[in-house]
């Protein structure tokens, strides 16, 4: 299956890193990866659906826009807001309100974190190495069901040669 790098424009770039920001922990921004965030979640959006995949950009497009329509953002845009109103107008899109660009936001915002704890670094600043587990899991496995394996192995290459 060949996974597509899903381009966003630069707007919807710059509305999705000041989110990376808010959801990401802060070792992400002090050590400079908010790009890498940014890169690693297009690389997910390969994964999706075409139309989904298609709806991430205006979606965090109309977000940014969006936040104009409250009061105290006096007309900017998220990604001109202020951290503390910023932040406030995050929580209300995630946790205060329904209906469709919420949901969709959520779902951006599940992918940034996801995208954020998939870089090594993130991984080794929580000390998380699961290369040993594997290892040891296997060496189990392959203790325990080798010859099993190796004889359902053998009836699949041997019919199919």
């Amino acid at each position: 299956m060949a996974i597509m790098r899903a381009g966003l424009g630069s707007r919807a770039r710059r509305v999705l890193e000041r989110l990376a920001v808010l959801v990401c922990p802060p070792d992400v921004v002090e050590n400079g990866l908010t790009a890498r965030v940014v890169e690693e979640f297009e690389l997910h959006l390969g994964y999706l659906p075409a139309p989904a995949r298609r709806l991430v950009g205006p979606t965090l497009v109309l977000f940014d826009e969006a936040a104009r329509l409250r009061p105290a953002a006096r007309g900017r845009r998220f990604v001109r807001l202020t951290d503390v109103r910023v932040d406030a107008y995050l929580r209300r899109v995630l946790y205060g309100q329904s209906g469709p660009l919420s949901t969709a936001v959520r779902l951006i915002k599940s992918l940034v974190v996801m995208a954020c704890y998939e870089l090594a670094e993130v991984n080794a600043e929580l000390g998380y190495d699961p290369d040993p587990y594997i290892a040891e899991v296997t060496a189990r496995r392959i203790a325990r069901h080798g010859p099993a394996i190796r004889a359902a192995e053998a009836r699949t290459s041997g019919g199919a040669g």
